[in-house]
């Protein structure tokens, strides 16, 4: 049997072929919480839409692979991260392009050009 000494590259390859979306989120509720929302019931806004009165909870960080993970996977992963901090709505703030390059053995003759999206949302919680 054959072994290859690159195993932690097959492990960030699988990660970009599988549709990797990454959510980050920063509190800014610190009240007692609330509880979870599942995503399908998490409402999406727009950030010029008239909101009803609501608390802020967070803050959401979404990071995307462009050619591989749709916009709305991306959405749908927001959704998700904020019903898990008790929120049930969020607004979308926009999005950017990312460009670069991922050095995935530290060669830069080797990388990867990124493509992909940035999203920022805001969690809220509907009263």
């Amino acid at each position: 049997m054959k072994t290859y000494g690159s195993i932690p590259l097959f492990f960030v390859l699988a990660a970009l072929v599988s549709g990797c979306v990454s959510i980050n989120h920063t509190m800014l509720d610190t009240g007692p919480g609330y509880a979870p929302v599942p995503g399908p019931e998490v409402y999406v806004f727009f950030e010029r839409d008239e909101l009803p009165e609501h608390t802020r909870v967070a803050l959401l960080y979404g990071k995307t692979f462009e050619n591989i993970t749709t916009e709305s996977r991306l959405i749908e992963k927001l959704r998700e991260a904020a019903g898990a901090l008790g929120a049930n709505g969020v607004v979308l703030l926009g999005q950017t392009d990312l460009g670069g390059e991922i050095r995935i053995s530290g060669d830069p003759v080797t990388g990867f050009s990124e493509s992909g999206r940035r999203g920022q949302a805001l969690a809220i919680r509907v009263h």
